[in-house]
């Protein structure tokens, strides 16, 4: 018997092709979404690229989109809403990763606004040679319909610390998540 995988509250196939990012472009937007989950994000392409992924990012439910140009970078997950184990224990498992990879936050996380997301802002520190370049993230998280999107928003440039929080949280408010028809 083939094993099945409860996503969106429907046992289904374990066939992968179910459960890998499914990535569509039409016109100047980027459409992601998994066939085993009720959401879609939709967002301007505009110089984005997709990004091969690499170790654990190999993961068939992960996404990464560049555009080098600009310095951002859109990457994330999208999961089941019962692999969210809440917001405590996220952080602590972000902050360890963080913490073992040598990239700590230069300050503890703030809460920024973005509609139904929960989103965390942060900066990190980058080499003295880097120059006045600033490193700015959002980290938002969204559960609904059975799904949890685990969102990472990244603005790398010569620009004051504001303008690269500010481009970061346009880019999550740029996202247009959608219930499948029939999900």
């Amino acid at each position: 018997m083939a094993a099945a995988l409860l996503f969106s509250g429907i046992a289904i196939s374990a066939d992968p092709a179910n459960n890998a990012v499914v990535t569509s472009i039409k016109g100047d937007t980027i459409e992601l979404g998994v066939p085993a989950s009720a959401l879609s994000l939709t967002f301007p392409k505009g110089g984005l690229a997709e990004i091969n992924p690499t170790g654990n990012q190999s993961n068939p439910r992960y996404f990464n989109f560049a555009d080098l140009g600009r310095g951002w970078v859109i990457s994330g997950w999208i999961e089941p809403a019962s692999s969210f184990q809440g917001t405590e224990k996220f952080w602590v498992s972000e902050f360890t990763a963080m913490k073992n990879s040598g990239l700590m936050p230069k300050e503890p996380p703030v809460p920024v606004d973005a509609g139904d997301w929960m989103a965390l802002a942060y900066e990190l520190s980058l080499p003295e040679n880097a120059g006045k370049v600033v490193n700015s993230h959002i980290r938002a998280e969204l559960v609904e319909h059975g799904t949890w999107v685990d969102l990472h928003i990244s603005v790398t440039g010569d620009m004051p610390l504001a303008q690269a929080r500010s481009e970061a949280l346009a880019l999550l408010k740029g996202i247009v998540v959608t219930k499948k028809k029939g999900s």
